[in-house]
């Protein structure tokens, strides 16, 4: 059984994650909506240090972090710590 509501998790933990290789099945426009999402976040975290909503699947199920992203890639979100999120594994990105 899949989770509906992501499960809040804290940014350190999220290295003990694992995620699985396949990217989740997004459409086109969700994807360039989360790259959208995600430039903005970036400009947010690194001007004003503001935290935004992550919502992601790891190979367990559906989980979110509220943090600020230092840098975002077309194949990794880089969280303040240095903490990585493969983008491939992200459902929604929601500023705060």
């Amino acid at each position: 059984m899949t989770r509906k509501t992501p499960l809040l998790v804290e940014k350190e933990n999220i290295s003990s994650l694992t995620f699985p290789s396949e990217p989740l099945p997004l459409e086109r426009q969700q994807q360039i909506n989360l790259s959208f999402m995600l430039e903005t976040a970036v400009k947010l975290g690194n001007s004003y240090k503001e935290k935004i909503s992550i919502v992601f699947r790891d190979n367990e199920g559906l989980k979110m972090v509220e943090t600020t992203v230092w840098q975002a890639t077309k194949k990794h979100i880089v969280l303040k710590g240095g903490v990585i999120i493969p983008f491939n594994r992200v459902e929604s990105v929601q500023l705060q």
